[in-house]
């Protein structure tokens, strides 16, 4: 019996991910982490993060999850003593936070909902 069945629901969300993970799995092309699943449908985060008074600089290291950092520190210039270290982060399914919708009222009659735009 599968994962996903006709009839019951499921989260959409979930069966997206199943799907692309699988069809990823499926049409691997070598030992490469590679398919055309990810070509098509992996993007990139960049989260940049600021920490005031450190030096050096690092470049290109990468951790057990993906996530490649680099930090840059701010050398030679007097006020330019921040440290931007930046994180490039791998996904296929990226969340994002809708607005809350507008409110809604009843007519008069309390029969027609009219939004309050």
């Amino acid at each position: 019996m599968g994962r996903f069945q006709i009839g019951p629901q499921s989260k959409p969300f979930e069966f997206m991910s199943w799907l692309l993970n699988t069809l990823h799995k499926d049409l691997r092309t070598s030992k490469k982490n590679t398919s055309i699943i990810y070509e098509c449908f992996q993007g990139e985060l960049e989260v940049v993060k600021e920490i005031p008074n450190k030096t050096g600089m690092k470049e290109d290291e990468d951790d057990q999850n993906g996530v490649q950092k680099i930090t840059e520190g701010g050398g030679g210039g007097g006020h330019d003593n921040i440290a931007r270290e930046t994180c490039r982060m791998p996904f296929l399914m990226l969340g994002l936070d809708l607005p809350p919708p507008p409110p809604l009222f009843k007519d008069v009659m309390e029969k027609n909902i009219i939004r309050n735009i």
